[in-house]
């Protein structure tokens, strides 16, 4: 299986996400081409996808973090077999209809083949024209989901289980919430909202738990608790 995963972080990101993201990856043996650039992510997963000569591309963002190995090859293993997409799943809660689930840019397997032959759609936010005033329609990755579904082609969403702080605004759908350090299913850990420090104190101390096999959900919020 031939394949290539691509990790994006901006030059004026705090060091401190690179240093334990390129650790938990060496950890597991995860093999990461890093891009140190400030460049819109859209038009960045748009340039790996045209450039790539691998059967599947991944994209892992700089404040998402496995907590095995396994999640890796289990998502190999999916799009290779099924060849489609897998990834986690995301709501933009700010864009119509507001209930789109969808594989968000941050944890994205896709089968480069397919993705070419359903017309390279675009990973980037596409914005329609509306009485003269553009408004954005779809959502960083959300347009590829979009066309997959458009085209009968299933894939597959990793939902969140648990979550260590609350986000007003992050809801997925009718199935709960998503929060502040965000535990989906399989092990994928995803801070959300970096840049702001309170949270980056988060994501340090779930990386050094993972790093130290010390990681655990318990005392984590129910994605999908009744209040």
């Amino acid at each position: 299986m031939n394949f290539e995963i691509h990790t994006l972080y901006y030059k004026n990101s705090n060091p401190i996400f690179f240093e334990l993201h390129s650790k938990i990856m060496k950890k597991f043996n995860v093999p990461i081409q890093y891009t140190n650039e400030t460049i819109n992510v859209g038009s960045w997963m748009n340039k790996v996808m045209k450039n790539s000569k691998s059967d599947i591309v991944g994209f892992i963002d700089i404040d998402c973090v496995v907590t095995n190995k396994d999640i890796i090859e289990k998502c190999l293993s999916y799009v290779q077999k099924k060849k489609s997409m897998i990834g986690i799943a995301l709501v933009a809660n700010h864009i119509s209809p507001y209930t789109h689930i969808y594989v968000g840019p941050t944890f994205c397997f896709i089968d480069r083949k397919t993705w070419i032959n359903v017309g390279r759609p675009s990973f980037g936010q596409l914005k329609s024209k509306l009485k003269n005033t553009f408004r954005t329609k779809y959502d960083y990755a959300e347009n590829v989901s979009y066309v997959f579904e458009k085209k009968k082609i299933r894939y597959k969403a990793l939902y969140p289980m648990l979550f260590d702080k609350i986000h007003k605004e992050y809801y997925l759908h009718n199935y709960g919430m998503y929060g502040i350090g965000t535990y989906y299913e399989g092990g994928v850990y995803h801070l959300f909202e970096s840049r702001l420090n309170e949270n980056t104190k988060i994501f340090e101390k779930r990386c050094k738990e993972i790093l130290n096999d010390t990681f655990t959900t318990e005392g984590m919020i129910n994605s999908r608790s009744f209040e």
